[in-house]
């Protein structure tokens, strides 16, 4: 069964907050591109040298929504770091192949500021 762009991203998010770096980079594309206001542009090298230590730096991680629109899976999540401030963030990943090539980070305020 061929697995559609959103199971290959739900498989990502999965590994990453497991710790499973030997599926995130089978995941990955050799030529993979991460980008966000902290990191723009970076390769798949220096993405697990910058931002996979991040993995363990949350708590939990819950992905809200899941839309595919052609080659790009947009993806809403919510994340608890250690000190419990709940935040969301959005991502735009591009899949390619049956491989992730990029991703776009968007952050997001503080979950607290949706309640009520």
């Amino acid at each position: 069964m061929e697995s559609t762009r959103s199971d290959l991203v739900r498989r990502l998010f999965e590994a990453f907050f497991a710790g499973d770096r030997a599926t995130v980079d089978a995941l990955l594309s050799p030529d993979y591109r991460f980008s966000s206001i902290d990191d723009p542009g970076i390769d798949k090298a220096t993405y697990f040298e910058r931002c996979w230590p991040n993995h363990e730096r949350l708590r939990d991680v819950e992905l809200t929504t899941v839309i595919e629109s052609g080659d790009d899976v947009f993806v809403r999540y919510a994340a608890t770091p250690p000190d419990g401030q709940r935040f969301h963030n959005m991502e735009r990943i591009r899949v390619g192949d049956g491989a992730i090539t990029q991703s776009e980070v968007y952050y997001g305020p503080p979950a607290a500021a949706f309640d009520g």
